[in-house]
């Protein structure tokens, strides 16, 4: 489940929990790149065969869940691919007016309530479809359901690959943007401060 963190707006962080015994969960800081774990029990507390038979199940539920999750992710890309090819191209926001940018690649979309929020696409190396991120024009910004952003970004200007190639990384449109149009040097956006790199 994805939940508020303190300080931060939007529900940049996770949590599970696993009510059969042993009670365990886990939960994540996806802004700060925290991840715990807990459990009621420890391994040494549990009989030998009860702990056998506890990991089997864990490994089959794990195995099922895994299995769903692939299904619900394809089903939300196979969405965020439609709505992406339903958007407008080169259409006006007053995002991009408060900002003084270009639209640069994203994309404008009216399809939920009617109100215009630009489409920035979360694209793997290969160039696939991961999810959008969508900002409104009082700057909120919001992934789609089930957006994979770990390892995946958005890229303003052209890479060429070129020994020397200056490319300059940045965790929002916005300011990648603004470095594209007063460099033009390639921008990587990468989303969230966890996928930068060092």
């Amino acid at each position: 489940h994805r939940c508020a963190i303190i300080g931060k707006r939007g529900q940049d962080g996770a949590y599970r929990i696993y009510p059969n015994p042993p009670i365990a969960g886990w939960w994540q800081n996806h802004a700060g790149g925290e991840v715990r774990t807990w459990c009621s029990h420890t391994k040494t507390e549990i009989p030998r065969a009860e702990w056998e038979e506890i990991r089997m199940r864990l490994a089959a539920e794990k195995e099922k869940r895994e299995a769903d999750d692939k299904q619900k992710r394809a089903d939300a890309v196979a969405r965020d691919e439609r709505r992406w090819n339903a958007a407008k191209k080169l259409e006006p926001h007053t995002y991009y007016a408060i900002k003084g940018i270009g639209a640069h690649g994203t994309r404008v979309d009216r399809a939920d309530d009617g109100e215009a929020k630009i489409l920035v696409p979360v694209r793997g190396v290969d160039g696939s479809l991961h999810g959008l991120q969508r900002i409104s024009a009082d700057k909120t910004k919001q992934f789609t359901a089930r957006t994979a952003v770990t390892g995946n970004f958005f890229v303003i200007g052209e890479i060429t690959g070129k020994p020397g190639e200056r490319i300059v990384q940045v965790e929002v449109f916005s300011t990648g943007a603004t470095v594209y149009e007063s460099t033009g040097f390639p921008v990587v956006v990468a989303f969230d401060r966890g996928n930068l790199l060092p």
